[in-house]
Parts: C-alpha cells; sequence; structure tokens
C-alpha cells in the first residue's frame, strides 16, 4: 500500500465523520449555527448524483491483480488508456522487462460472483425487503455477458464450504446457473466470512492457470454488526499480498457499518474495491452489477519478465505508469515452476518467404519469451510431411511483438509441414521445451505456381516445332512437291495405275543401269530392274534417291510400257531435261540418253 494511496483514504474518510458529527450535535441540540450547517450539508447531499460507485471511498491505486509465475509476471492497472511506453516494472531491486501490454477485455477472464445465502440477507431489520430477490435478479442477467472468453462463475456462500453453482460460458451454461441462482432462498445459517473467502481464494486459485484475469465480486451483508463484528484479519493478508482483487457490495445502508468498513478494506488492499447498494434508493440491482462488471474489465494487463528467484519472501513491486511509481508489497510464495509446455503457433508470410512463429503457453497471454536458440537455423527443422530432406533455414530473426521471423532460401508453398525445435526452450528454471508439430496445414504459394515454368519451356517447343512444320507446309506449297499418295490423286497416276492393272496382267520388266554424277561427289552406278514404273527424286521413299539440294522430293518417274522405257517430270521445281532438252510431256528414252535434274547427271542404259 503506498503512502499516497494511505492519504487518499484518509482524505474521503473526512466528509463521513463530519456528517455523523453534525448529526450528533442536532440529536443532543447543541447550536443553532450546527444544526443550520447540518441542514444545508443534508439538502446538498440530496441533490448530489448517484452512481453504481457513488459511496466508494477507495483510493485510487492504479495497481490491480497481480499474478506472479516465475520468470513471468502479470500486472493489471486500472486503466485502459495506457501505452508500453509509459510502463517500467522493478521487483525489489530488479528491473523487470515488459514483454507485452493489452486490454483486460481482450484477455481470458473469470469472475466469480459469491453471492451470500445467510438468513440475514432476508431479514428486514438488516436488509430491506426484496433486495435479497433484487441481488439474485442482478446475478442472473449479468450471467448472459458470459462468453468462452469472459466466464462468469457463481458460489453460494452460508453454512459450511462455499457451493459452486456452476461456470456460465456460454448461452446454456448462463441458464443452468441462473436457474441455479434463481432457487436460492437466503435461508442458510450465518456465514463465517473469513472462513469462506479463504476457502473459495484456494478454491479458485487452483483453477487460475486456466485464465489471465482472475476477479472476485462478493455480495453480502452487515449483519456482523449485530454479533461479535468480523475479523478478517487472516484472510486478508492472503488476498493483500497475493493481489486478487476483490469487489465487496454491501446489501445495507449503514456507510459508517464496521463490518463494511473491514469488507472496504480488504477490497481495497487485493486491489479491489467496495460500494454499498441502497436497495431504497436503487431498488434494481442489475444496472449496479453490471456497471460494476464493466469496470473490472476496464483496465490493461501488463506482462513482465523477471529472473528475480522465489524465495517466499515479500517483494516491493514497483510500477512506473506513465511516470507515476506505483508501490505494493507482493508475496512470490504461490509462484510455481513453469510446467506447461511451449506451443508455436505458425503461419507463412505474405511474401511467401518466410515462417511467421509465435510462441504460447498456458495461462499466458502475449509472446513467451524463449532462449537464444530461436535465433540460431539449426533451431528450426522443417520438412514437408512424408519427406526426410529438412528444407534450407536462411536466418532468424525477433519481432518487436515477440514473435520470430524464419526466412527460407525457397518460396514456401502450400501443403503440409513437420516442425521441430530443437534446443530452443522457455525462460522458466523447468526450460520447457517447444512442442514438435506434425501434419501442419499451411497457406502458402500455390503449388501449380512450381511447375508453371516448366510448362512455359514445353509451350515454347511446341510452338517452335508448329513454326516449323508450318514453314515445312509453306515450301512444299511453293514448290509444288507431292506425295506419293498425291501424285496417285491425279488423272495422270490413274493412267499409271491403269498400266499397273495391265502391268499386272501383262508383266514388263526391264533392267535399267543410271550413271549418276552429281556435283562434288563421285560417279554412282545404279542397277534397275523396273517393272511398271520407278521415281528418282531427293526423298527416301523414291525408288532412287540422290542428296541434291536442287531435286524435288519425287522429281521424274521412269516407266517401262511394251519393252519402252518412258520418262516423265512429276511437276518439279527445277524441271527435268533430257540431252538439255525439257520434258514437259511423257516421252521416250533412248539408250545412251542423258537426264539433268538439279546438280546431277544421269546417264540411261538398257
Amino acid at each position: 500500500m503506498t503512502q499516497s494511496a494511505l492519504a487518499a483514504g484518509a482524505m474521503c474518510l473526512c466528509p463521513i465523520a463530519s456528517r455523523k458529527e453534525v448529526g450528533k450535535q442536532m440529536r443532543i441540540g447543541k447550536g443553532i449555527g450546527a444544526a443550520v450547517l447540518s441542514a444545508l450539508l443534508c439538502t446538498a447531499m440530496l441533490f448530489l448524483p448517484t452512481t453504481a460507485f457513488a459511496e466508494n471511498l477507495n483510493a485510487t491505486d492504479q495497481i490491480g491483480m497481480v499474478r506472479s509465475n516465475v520468470p513471468y509476471l502479470q500486472v493489471e492497472i486500472k486503466s485502459q488508456d495506457v501505452h508500453a511506453a509509459e510502463v517500467q516494472g522493478k521487483l525489489g531491486n530488479a528491473e523487470m522487462t515488459l514483454y507485452s501490454l493489452d486490454r483486460t477485455d481482450n484477455q481470458k477472464t473469470l469472475t466469480c460472483v459469491l453471492l451470500d445465502n445467510s438468513a440475514s440477507m432476508t431479514q428486514d431489520n438488516i436488509c430491506p425487503r426484496g433486495s435479497f430477490d433484487q441481488l439474485k435478479t442482478g446475478v442472473q442477467a449479468l450471467l448472459k455477458q458470459a462468453s468462452a472468453d469472459h466466464q462468469i462463475g457463481v458460489y453460494s456462500i452460508g453454512a459450511g464450504l462455499p457451493k459452486c453453482l456452476g461456470t456460465a460460458k456460454d448461452a446454456d451454461s448462463a441458464k443452468k446457473v441462473a436457474a441455479s441462482v434463481a432457487a436460492l432462498k437466503g435461508d442458510e445459517d450465518a456465514t463465517d466470512l473469513n472462513t469462506a473467502l479463504d476457502q473459495l481464494f484456494d478454491q479458485v486459485s487452483a483453477l487460475s492457470d486456466q485464465y489471465q484475469v482472475l476477479h472476485f465480486i462478493l455480495l453480502t451483508d452487515v449483519s456482523a454488526d449485530y454479533s461479535n463484528g468480523i475479523d478478517l484479519s487472516e484472510v486478508q493478508v492472503k488476498y493483500q499480498y497475493n493481489k486478487v482483487p476483490l469487489y465487496t457490495v454491501c446489501n445495507t445502508r449503514a456507510v459508517n457499518s464496521s463490518t463494511y468498513k473491514r469488507l472496504r478494506t480488504l477490497s481495497r488492499v487485493s486491489g479491489g474495491e467496495a460500494q454499498i447498494y441502497d436497495y431504497q434508493k436503487t431498488p434494481s440491482f442489475t444496472p449496479v452489477l453490471e456497471q460494476l462488471y464493466k469496470h473490472t474489465l476496464q483496465s490493461s494487463v501488463a506482462c513482465f519478465v523477471t529472473d528475480q528467484a522465489v524465495d517466499n519472501r515479500a517483494r516491493e513491486l514497483a510500477l512506473t505508469v506513465g511516470g507515476t511509481v506505483y508501490k505494493e508489497t507482493v508475496l512470490l510464495d504461490t509462484a510455481v515452476k513453469t510446467q506447461a509446455p511451449v506451443q508455436a503457433e505458425i503461419r507463412v508470410s505474405a511474401d511467401h518467404q518466410a515462417f511467421q512463429i509465435c510462441y504460447r503457453q498456458d495461462g499466458l497471454n502475449g509472446a513467451v519469451p524463449v532462449n537464444a536458440k530461436a535465433l540460431e537455423n539449426g533451431a528450426y527443422q522443417i520438412t514437408r510431411t512424408g519427406k526426410d530432406k529438412p528444407l534450407a533455414v536462411k536466418k532468424a530473426e525477433k519481432n518487436a511483438d515477440g514473435s520470430y521471423t524464419v526466412w527460407m532460401d525457397k518460396e514456401i508453398y502450400s501443403g503440409t509441414y513437420d516442425f521441430t525445435f530443437p534446443g530452443i526452450t522457455d525462460l522458466s528454471q523447468n526450460a520447457n521445451a517447444v512442442q514438435p508439430i506434425k501434419g501442419l496445414e499451411l497457406q502458402g504459394k500455390n503449388p501449380f505456381l512450381r511447375v508453371l515454368p516448366y510448362l512455359f519451356v514445353a509451350l515454347a517447343v511446341l510452338l517452335v516445332l508448329l513454326a516449323f512444320y508450318l514453314i515445312l507446309l509453306g515450301l512444299k506449297k511453293k514448290k509444288n512437291v507431292k506425295t506419293i499418295k498425291e501424285l496417285f490423286e491425279t488423272q495422270e497416276v490413274q493412267v499409271v495405275e491403269e498400266r499397273h492393272h495391265v502391268r499386272a496382267a501383262v508383266p514388263a520388266t526391264m533392267n535399267i543401269t543410271l550413271h549418276i554424277q552429281t556435283a562434288g561427289a563421285p560417279l554412282h552406278t545404279v542397277q534397275l530392274a523396273v517393272q511398271g514404273s520407278a521415281f528418282v527424286g531427293r526423298s527416301s521413299i523414291c525408288d532412287v534417291y540422290i542428296d541434291d539440294p536442287k531435286l524435288s522430293r519425287q522429281h521424274f518417274a521412269l516407266e517401262v510400257k511394251d519393252g519402252v522405257v518412258l520418262i516423265a517430270d512429276l511437276h518439279s521445281a527445277n524441271g527435268t531435261f533430257v540431252n538439255g532438252a525439257r520434258v514437259k510431256d511423257k516421252q521416250k528414252l533412248q539408250p545412251g540418253n542423258t537426264i539433268t535434274a538439279g546438280l546431277s547427271t544421269i546417264k540411261v542404259e538398257f
């Protein structure tokens, strides 16, 4: 507790003491002036605006919940208008490192509502008639705000141990808990608040690792004023030094109640607040409770890292917010060695060049600090699922928010990946390792784009072949080169077919010798046994083919008919000549004639 907080608390008590003194003077009739002053004060109070926190006489501390889970320390700051640059922390003489700062309503929270179910809650001389039903109605309405991230548990306290009525996490669970609240009758034996709060603290603290923020809301009365009073000294130590905020609402009009004052002090030192619910002024309790619940979420949570040893001693926590230092004494005896495994959340960067990795741990919000191994390339073993060869890591970098960027040598494609993190641990004494991940589906670059370059190459080859084919087709049309099939489709070929038909009936065969002289090549002699006809040209499908670039594919034909050798030009590009005369129509050959075709000279003998 800071000195400034004590001073603020003392200042808040002054108006109450003054009103009490004035009232006393009025009752004993000491002076007309005092009576007039009292009347003026009372009149002014009647016209003052009332809110849910009108009777809250707490100091304006900035520190709420404190959770220690070495090496992490989470501190609730009672303001949402806080920036990381304005926050610093010290534990004892050791500086702490701030690694995350977030609003409480962005955390996973548990708010435990403690509803006093003792008979005094329905006794007219202690609590106004109907006020207990209003408290139940307010709790039932509040349960409708419960969600998976902001859960609300309800406990009834009375005779024996606190009874858990359930925890609302959604609409269905909220209805069940609301039904249990509606069944309360306010008829149990007197509540031992000291024992109830102590036991409830232990019960709920066992669940604290499931939530980032934990709050208590106590709804009770001041019936202890009518008995031997209440002693909260023992439980106050537990709530004060472990810093679990307790928000108290007393169902009474007695602001000066000794029970209320003790509960207000307990709430104050725990990091919470206390207020009066005056049923006669504000019959509906629902807006009061909803405003209080909203108030508990209007804060921020700063998460620090510290290497301070746990030695079960009280430590001074100094929190600097916007240049103002707030100090609290806290115990780290509830701090435990972190035994939760570290989980890695992974996604692919927008440019498909790197993996974005954020380390998480149950019970802690934000990126969990890990050791320096996380900056080494060898600390990341990444493979495609089902493959053995690891992907090459280029470098690893730490980001401002505590996450890491692992750059890869090649682009990352969509698919399933396996990750292991050898050597990477958290900073706790247990050095918890990062858990491996198998078969993680990630969205990266479209795998089709990987084969796209090869498709382009294949398409280019096809286009080249197509162009080559079109060129050949154009040359063919230009030189009027005909295939054997085309030749036999002409009328002349029909004549040849007829001759072949006749030849089949009366076979005519003649031995013809061709002496072929091509420019730049030696003399070559070919013996032909011609039955019907024989083709000469540059194509290998001819009976005689000559390697002469000036010859057409099928240049001319020799035909044997009735013992006579005929020659016919096959519409060649460069023409066919016999003894220097161009062959226009089919004509007869004589032994010793010389045929000129292209660059070749052919002497015929038969």
